[in-house]
């Protein structure tokens, strides 16, 4: 692929896989090296570009962004924690997995406002987890909203009637 014809050939067969998926960032590089090898620096640059922010969308980058934060939560550091699976929530505000994560993490520091809102928004988005019922219902309860405290544990009992859990409902 070093000479002219090659390269030519190359961002024809690049542009093309691109035409069927525009979520590959190894494509968009690979483009953006055809490019820089044709001497288009502008051409070159964009599609780097375009590869960085394909990257930086991805599920991947996600993930990843989701290990940090659970790295950052195991050493501590919570308000980082908070923040990098925040952003790695990113625009997917359906994410039920990660808003349980937020909310232990509020949790955790006793801000039961912040915690209530993302165990709510879990909720809201289909999950029926007990645990997160639990929670949900520990965190209205902290806040005075005793008829939603109520509905959670309630939900939360029906789910799971024994355990530590159903035992602090039951006396509270």
């Amino acid at each position: 692929l070093r000479e002219l014809p090659d390269m030519k050939l190359a961002v024809d067969y690049y542009e093309a896989a691109l035409v069927i998926n525009q979520n590959l960032p190894a494509v968009w590089e690979s483009l953006g090296t055809a490019y820089f090898q044709l001497h288009r620096y502008d051409l070159s640059a964009q599609n780097f570009k375009k590869a960085f922010e394909v990257f930086n969308t991805s599920e991947l980058h996600r993930r990843l962004l989701e290990v940090q934060g659970l790295i950052y939560e195991q050493n501590g550091e919570l308000d980082l924690a908070i923040t990098t699976l925040c952003n790695a929530m990113g625009e997917n505000s359906q994410n039920t997995s990660l808003h349980c994560q937020i909310g232990n993490l509020y949790y955790k520091k006793n801000d039961f406002k912040n915690a209530y809102y993302h165990f709510q928004q879990a909720i809201a988005a289909g999950i029926l987890d007990p645990d997160t019922l639990f929670f949900a219902g520990r965190c209205a309860h902290s806040l005075g909203h005793e008829e939603a405290a109520k509905d959670y544990c309630s939900k939360f009992l029906q789910l799971k009637s024994d355990g530590q859990e159903a035992q602090w409902i039951r006396q509270n």
